[in-house]
């Protein structure tokens, strides 16, 4: 397993003047796996950085593209895109950090990652029923349960990192990023919902880590 934070390096040519051009920035995008958007991961504003380390990008294969902005004599221009190569990455291992933030992380090991969709929904009494009727709500909750090996919690640094992650949550309303490297595609945008489930077992139970999916904010992609 990897020691540091696994990225997607991504390389592009130092862009060429015209004429009287002045450069503004590359704008860099990548294509998002579960809306098919092309989200615009970074505003690069100096004209001889020609590399960006990309740490959101999905488990797997990424496509990325290149745009460049330029002042043509008071006139801003921006490029029509280019495709640009982000090095494909695989790892084993699960790893969580803040989105914006990516020194705020903790390496975990997990046994299995359990999905939910779980619908608002409500029993009430309706006029003139004897048994209640259920109420659904327009809103879907997505959830993650990461059953850890015993392992993780014996390891102090691990806890102290899922600690801080949670106290951070709190002071700095902290969204994280969840990757799992076993799975392309595999990355969940979400918060720990609650808390760290600490508990050790003889037998088979194992600690889990409960998390909910969160939107992303604008302009973290």
């Amino acid at each position: 397993m990897a020691d540091v934070l696994p990225y997607a390096a991504v390389s592009w040519t130092q862009y060429t003047l015209a004429g009287d051009d002045e450069f503004v920035s590359y704008n860099l995008k990548r294509l998002n796996l579960e809306t098919e958007v092309w989200d615009v991961i970074a505003t690069i504003e100096e004209i001889d950085t020609t590399n960006w380390h990309d740490y959101l990008a999905f488990p797997g294969s990424n496509s990325y593209r290149l745009t460049v902005t330029v002042d043509r004599l008071g006139a801003i221009i921006e490029s029509d895109p280019d495709e640009v190569t982000g090095v494909e990455f695989a790892w084993r291992g699960l790893w969580g950090h803040e989105v914006q933030d990516a020194s705020q992380q903790v390496r975990l090991q997990a046994s299995t990652v359990q999905q939910r969709v779980q619908q608002g929904q409500t029993y009430r009494l309706a006029a003139g029923r004897r048994h209640e009727t259920l109420f659904a709500g327009p809103l879907l909750a997505r959830t993650l349960a990461l059953e850890l090996i015993p392992e993780d919690l014996r390891d102090p640094v691990t806890v102290t990192a899922l600690e801080r992650l949670l106290d951070r949550q709190y002071t700095a309303g902290a969204v994280l990023c969840v990757r799992w490297g076993a799975r392309a595609g595999a990355r969940y945008i979400v918060q720990i919902d609650g808390g760290v489930d600490e508990s050790l077992s003889g037998g088979l139970g194992r600690p889990s880590l409960p998390l909910r999916r969160v939107a992303m904010p604008d302009g973290w992609a």
